[in-house]
């Protein structure tokens, strides 16, 4: 019997592979956006290791998400 995933158990931070998982993008535009930070980033001290804080993508999904126009179709 499989057991769900705890959502408390979820990383903070995201790899570029699990970026482009949530925003339906494939791996190399998530790392081309990484990289010209149009996406928050985090630097793993003491690495190169780059990282997205996943509240960060979150809130950087919910604030470019375009609103309908009104009389637009929902």
């Amino acid at each position: 019997m499989k057991t769900q995933p705890r959502l408390d158990l979820e990383p903070l931070l995201l790899r570029g592979e699990e970026v482009a998982e949530v925003l339906g993008c494939s791996r190399a535009l998530a790392y081309q956006w990484m990289a010209a930070n149009r996406i928050p980033t985090v630097r793993v001290p003491g690495s190169r290791t780059i990282r997205v804080p996943r509240a960060a993508l979150l809130k950087w999904i919910e604030e470019h998400t375009e609103q309908p126009r009104d009389g637009a179709a929902a």
